[in-house]
């Protein structure tokens, strides 16, 4: 992600239809999101190269491509009026969902969790995420599309 998609995020939010309170709890979401603690964070270690162990390039994933879904998810529940309870277990939804696709990812490409951990141990890490996602998701009600996009993320072949 780029400082101009980065903008162009926070000026789509700022455009929507939603009521002010609704765009300003999705702004911070975002802000958070994006920041040292997240994706900022997670580019800098990424380009640091501190990614030799299982446990930093869990820690650089989940600021970036974790934080990234979490965030979305976290903003679609924010955008509908959701109570902080469910803004937080949507955006650990997306965080799990988030790992799960960034380990199937980099099996696909032969890159990151897989060229560290070999193809069986990334796949398994996959799966646990796919299934930690598919555990989140009880918390909502009418979750079938969701199951099954998850399910399709998480054991996608290309």
């Amino acid at each position: 992600m780029c400082s101009s998609d980065l903008a162009e995020a926070f000026a789509l939010i700022c455009a929507s239809r939603i009521g002010t309170a609704e765009t300003g709890r999705c702004c911070g979401i975002l802000a958070r999101a994006a920041g040292l603690a997240g994706i900022c964070g997670g580019q800098f270690m990424d380009l640091a190269g501190d990614n030799d162990s299982a446990e930093s390039l869990s820690e650089t994933e989940l600021r970036k491509t974790a934080a990234l879904m979490g965030a979305a998810c976290a903003m679609g529940a924010a955008a509908a009026g959701a109570d902080e309870k469910t803004v937080d277990a949507a955006d650990a939804f997306g965080m799990a969902l988030g790992m799960a696709f960034q380990c199937r990812d980099d099996l696909l490409d032969g890159d990151g969790f897989c060229a560290l951990l070999g193809r069986e141990q990334c796949d398994a890490l996959a799966k646990m995420y796919t299934e930690e996602a598919l555990r989140l998701l009880r918390t909502f009600s009418d979750t079938a599309f969701l199951e099954e996009l998850t399910r399709s993320l998480g054991d996608r072949n290309a």
